[in-house]
C-alpha cells in the first residue's frame, strides 16, 4: 500500500471492572475504554490516537468522561487531555483541558478548567527546558511559569510570572507571587544544600477563611487574617 495512506485502527476494552476488582475493588469504570480513531504514517514518522475513557469513581471521588489525544511527528509530540469534571463531595473542577507539547529539550504545559459560569475556573501555563550541565550527567531544569489565574467562588487569585530552576544541589525560586487584591503570598530564594542560601517567604493580609470551601464539609471552619515573613535554610534534604 502507499506510504501516504494511514493504517487506521480501533479498539475497545469491555468489562474493565472484572480485571480492576482484583487490584482495587472500590475503583469503578462506568463504561468501556475505546479508541475512536488512530493511524500511523510510516514515511513521516507520524502517529495519532484518541482514547475515550468513561466516568471513573472511587468512593467519594468521581472523574467524569475523558478523552486523551496523542500526536507525534518527526520528534514533535503533543498530548491533549479533556475531562468533564473531577469531583469530591460538593467540590468540583469542571471542563478540564490539559495540553502538553514536547520537542527536543523542552516541554510546554497549558492547563484550563471551568468557564465563566463555573464556581472554580482558571488557567495555568509553564515551559520547561532541560539544559546540559557541564560537570553533571543530570541536566539543569529551568521552568518558566507564565502569568496565570485561579478563581474560587468570588475570589480571583493571580500568579505572576515565575522562574524556577533545579539541579542536584539546589532549587532557585526567583519570585513566586500569588495575590488577590490586598492578599499576597510571596516566595523567593533557594532550597539548597548550601546552608548559607536562604528561602524567604512573606504572607500579607491573607484571609484564612479562604480554605473554608474545602474544610467546611468536614466540619471545620476558620477565620482571621494572617500576616508574617521569615527565612529558612537547610531544608533541601527534608523528605516530602
Amino acid at each position: 500500500s502507499s506510504p501516504y495512506i494511514a493504517d487506521g485502527y480501533r479498539t475497545r476494552i469491555k468489562e474493565i471492572n472484572e480485571f480492576v476488582k482484583f487490584y482495587d475493588p472500590a475503583l469503578k469504570f462506568h463504561g468501556d475504554i475505546y479508541t475512536s480513531n488512530g493511524y500511523v504514517f510510516g514515511n513521516t514518522k507520524t502517529i495519532y490516537g484518541k482514547i475515550n475513557i468513561p466516568q471513573i469513581s472511587r468512593n467519594e471521588y468521581i472523574i467524569g468522561e475523558s478523552s486523551i489525544e496523542m500526536y507525534s511527528m518527526n520528534g514533535l509530540a503533543n498530548l491533549y487531555l479533556n475531562t468533564k469534571s473531577i469531583e469530591k463531595d460538593n467540590f468540583a473542577f469542571e471542563d478540564i483541558k490539559l495540553a502538553i507539547g514536547a520537542e527536543h529539550d523542552s516541554i510546554g504545559l497549558n492547563l484550563h478548567w471551568g468557564n465563566t459560569t463555573s464556581y472554580n475556573n482558571g488557567f495555568f501555563m509553564l515551559d520547561t527546558k532541560f539544559v546540559p550541565h557541564d560537570n553533571d550527567s543530570a541536566p539543569r531544569i529551568e521552568v518558566n511559569i507564565s502569568p496565570s489565574q485561579f478563581i474560587f467562588g468570588e475570589s480571583t487569585w493571580q500568579l505572576g510570572e515565575t522562574n524556577i530552576s533545579y539541579d542536584n544541589k539546589e532549587v532557585e525560586i526567583q519570585n513566586l507571587k500569588l495575590s488577590n487584591m490586598n492578599q499576597v503570598l510571596n516566595l523567593k530564594g533557594y532550597i539548597s544544600k548550601d546552608t548559607g542560601k536562604l528561602l524567604s517567604f512573606m504572607i500579607d493580609n491573607v484571609d484564612i477563611g479562604n480554605i473554608n470551601r474545602i474544610t467546611e464539609p468536614k466540619g471545620y471552619e476558620f477565620g482571621g487574617i494572617l500576616s508574617g515573613s521569615g527565612r529558612v535554610a537547610n531544608i533541601y534534604d527534608i523528605p516530602v
